[in-house]
């Protein structure tokens, strides 16, 4: 087996390296906003998780994080843990490294207390959970929401008139649909009109 330490910490402890190592290993780039939003900004009675993998050497191998989230689960509030942010050195990926930072995470007295852990994983990602023993609970259905008609008609047709001209039938349109698309339509999108969006369009 590979010598491989795995260490948890907290946000306070290790929030610049966490950015820095997963940035230079996920092709989407996050910034301290997003830190703030994932971790500090949900108010929960539990600290947010950062799991480690560390070489022999010293070389940090991997993390992922385990953010605690307080849900209302049939009326009672409950911590949940929201496993994201899994990354692993290129030259150390298929070793292994997730899943023995997943074994490692499910012993801890912090996670044990948790109600449930969730996560919304990639295909890669879905492997290494299932063979940590992680269990399939749903599909994730996936809808479309029309935030500001406006800013789509701009793009077509500019800032002038005909935008705003063109927007309104649209908006009109939505408000009375159902959000379905046409019968015999094999997406499975459906849409609505929004006036802005939130954590849910994460």
């Amino acid at each position: 087996m590979l010598d491989v330490k795995i260490t948890a910490t907290d946000y306070e402890r290790c929030s610049r390296e966490f950015l820095a190592f997963r940035n230079a290993n996920r092709e989407t780039v996050r910034d301290d906003a997003y830190l703030e939003w994932r971790f500090l900004k949900r108010p929960c009675r539990t600290k947010s998780l950062f799991i480690w993998a560390e070489a022999a050497s010293g070389e940090k191998i991997g993390v992922l994080s385990l953010a605690a989230h307080d849900y209302s689960l049939n009326g009672a509030r409950c911590t949940v843990g929201v496993l994201g942010d899994i990354s692993v050195s290129k030259q150390w990926r298929g070793k292994g490294i997730a899943g023995r930072m997943f074994d490692y995470m499910a012993g801890l007295d912090a996670v044990k207390s948790m109600k449930a852990c969730i996560v919304l994983p990639n295909d890669d990602a879905a492997r290494a959970l299932g063979k940590a023993g992680w269990q399939k609970v749903s599909k994730l259905e996936r809808y479309v929401k029309v935030l500001r008609a406006e800013d789509l008609m701009r793009r077509v047709f500019g800032r002038g008139m005909l935008s705003r001209v063109f927007s309104l039938p649209v908006n009109a349109f939505l408000r009375l649909s159902d959000g379905s698309f046409p019968k015999g339509s094999d997406t499975r999108y459906k849409y609505g009109l929004a006036s802005g969006f939130d954590d849910r369009f994460d």
